[in-house]
């Protein structure tokens, strides 16, 4: 089958835009305060009230997975007339991934072993399909569910969007939406799929990662999206109020309490504001307040290095926690309040996760990044 309608462009947005680096910042500071708060006991109203806000702070990964679906469709759609379409894609992703990815495996299985824990299921980027069938991991390896989700995502994606086109792409990503609406909903009323199988399995969540190619095409047609930026803003408004609806609702935003009809929405819900956010982001100019707050060297700091600070500190948090050094786990025991000591936590756990980070680029990962410009 030979590929169709090959005529929509872009539109001049660069995909290595700095607000974008911004968002990755934001969250990945997302996910290391959620894992911050793991475990602590709040003591004081304030501290429920933080501990419940952390508690949603896994909605950082869904933001990963929104800008993966629009940068990754954005790449593909921009080189579909490229006669090594399929070999630059997946060599430029391999030199992306693999080798910090890899050298961590390397050092965890041993850990891995120890745990008797199959380290083959991490070996192939299956890890999500181990946590849905059999149960999570170690707690230092339970993340890479996400790895595999979007490794599992850029195997088979770049075939999709090869054959579709552009024209054709769009209702291919809606049916992919409806689609995985549909089986979060019929697995779990049917009791088929546990809470955790609905969370990481990729036909189930992957309709944050299509909501951003949905982005990516959207952007791409520039009289169609600069007609849609009042529908865009009402994705917004939708996505933001389920969540505080849901939020104000049970008090907490944590995942794992939900019921069949929560976890068949509510993941939509965050999905449509991620690719919201990145589409009102990319519609406002260089100039405007929210993108120079995204620009702030802090943020695209730490969405630069964002890849390496995830993979490595929930390994670091581990090793706090086995030591029984958390000081907002000290605070809790102690009955005194936990917000200042976790606080502080978060940032020191940012802050070693950052310096890991930056060894591991100058050690590794920059000699291979260096590589893609044979790509």
């Amino acid at each position: 089958m030979s590929p169709v309608n090959r005529t929509m462009k872009f539109s001049g947005h660069n995909s290595r835009n700095a607000s974008l680096d911004g968002i990755r910042g934001i969250a990945i500071l997302l996910v290391l305060f959620h894992h911050s708060w793991v475990g602590v006991n709040a003591a004081t109203l304030f501290d429920r009230f933080i501990a419940r806000l952390a508690k949603g702070g896994w909605v950082g990964v869904d933001l990963f997975f929104a800008l993966s679906g629009f940068l990754i469709s954005g790449i593909l759609i921009d080189s579909l007339d490229h006669p090594k379409y399929f070999r630059n894609f997946y060599a430029r992703r391999v030199l992306r991934i693999f080798p910090l990815y890899y050298c961590t495996l390397a050092v965890a299985t041993v850990f891995l072993i120890a745990y008797h824990v199959n380290a083959l299921w991490f070996w192939t980027y299956s890890s999500n399909v181990r946590a849905a069938f059999i149960g999570w991991g170690p707690p230092f390896m339970n993340h890479f569910w996400s790895l595999a989700v979007e490794e599992q995502f850029y195997l088979i994606w770049p075939a999709v969007v090869y054959l579709a086109g552009p024209a054709y792409l769009a209702p291919i990503c809606f049916a992919l939406v409806g689609s995985s609406i549909f089986l979060r909903f019929t697995l779990t009323q049917a009791g088929m799929a546990s809470n955790a199988a609905v969370y990481v399995l990729t036909p189930l969540r992957i309709d944050a990662l299509i909501l951003g190619t949905l982005a990516a095409l959207w952007i791409r047609n520039s009289a169609g999206f600069a007609q849609a930026k009042r529908s865009i803003r009402t994705a917004f408004i939708i996505g933001t109020a389920g969540l505080a609806v849901q939020f104000f609702r049970t008090r907490a935003l944590s995942q794992f309490d939900w019921n069949s009809t929560e976890q068949t929405v509510m993941y939509t819900f965050i999905a449509l504001t991620a690719a919201s956010i990145i589409l009102i982001v990319m519609s406002q100019s260089e100039k405007s307040i929210l993108n120079r707050l995204l620009r702030t060297r802090f943020l695209t700091f730490f969405g630069t290095y964002s890849y390496a600070i995830y993979v490595f500190h929930p390994f670091l948090d581990m090793g706090i926690r086995r030591k029984g050094l958390h000081p907002g786990l000290l605070a809790s025991a102690a009955g005194i309040s936990t917000f200042l000591p976790t606080f502080l936590y978060f940032a020191a756990l940012t802050a070693a996760s950052a310096v890991c980070a930056l060894i591991t680029w100058h050690l590794v990962e920059k000699h291979f990044l260096a590589l893609k410009r044979y790509f």
